[in-house]
């Protein structure tokens, strides 16, 4: 590599961290403005909620504590920690990792499960009149699918930060081989179809899908070495 372009590279570098540098205090007033004062958060579960943009006033109405918000909010603040290590973003992290382990509105029997995506999703979603699906006719894989692996995957993240510098992780280790267990007694069908219900009842196709599947690997990383 020439002078010339090392040097590009790094001037690139020095933006890059400039930029970084000059974006934390309004990420980290974001993140503020969401546990503090926002619809978004419930100060007395300490769980994310969903539903901004219902009404079409950018209001908050139906929210639901769907289980992808519990990992997503304390992935990204992670994600802050690993970057500047300021322990303010992991105390807040946890608060909302703890209450995603352990309030009984999205846990079940040690599981995560939020009765909405368990009770009303059964993996697959309604595009639309002319759009049907390859193989499944009208209904194509939804999202739902995905959601608790996003959590399990945020909070093996977390854990691992707050092992490295010696926090506590509550419950978190037991959790996560929990759904793991799970998947592999009740959501499991012949060697490698997993559902989106870690707790069961497992359908199989259409219903398994590539979210379900994904999530399940989610769920097996966030369990490795534990």
């Amino acid at each position: 590599m020439g002078k010339s372009r090392l040097s590009r590279v790094a001037f690139a570098a020095f933006v890059a961290g400039v930029v970084l540098f000059a974006l934390f205090p309004f990420a980290y007033a974001i993140f503020s403005s969401l546990l503090t004062g926002s619809a978004l958060y419930d100060t007395d579960s300490n769980l994310m909620k969903d539903g901004i943009g219902k009404d079409g006033n950018c209001g908050v109405t139906n929210a639901g504590t769907y289980t992808y918000l519990q990992g997503v909010l304390p992935g990204a603040l992670t994600e802050l920690y690993k970057a500047d290590h300021d322990t303010t973003a992991l105390d807040r992290a946890v608060g909302v990792a703890n209450a995603a382990t352990n309030n009984s509105s999205v846990v079940l029997q040690g599981v995560a499960y939020y009765p909405p995506e368990e009770l009303n999703d059964d993996g697959l979603k309604v595009l639309g009149p002319n759009t049907p699906c390859p193989n499944t006719g009208a209904r194509c894989a939804s999202d739902g699918s995905a959601f608790k692996g996003a959590e399990v995957r945020n909070l093996r993240e977390l854990y691992n930060e707050c092992v490295a510098i010696g926090r506590s992780t509550g419950n978190w280790r037991a959790f996560l081989l929990r759904q793991q267990q799970s998947l592999i007694d009740n959501g499991r069908a012949g060697w490698s179809e997993f559902g989106m219900h870690w707790l069961g009842p497992i359908a199989l196709h259409p219903y398994i899908t590539f979210g379900s599947q994904l999530s399940a690997v989610d769920a097996f990383n966030a369990a490795a070495g534990l």
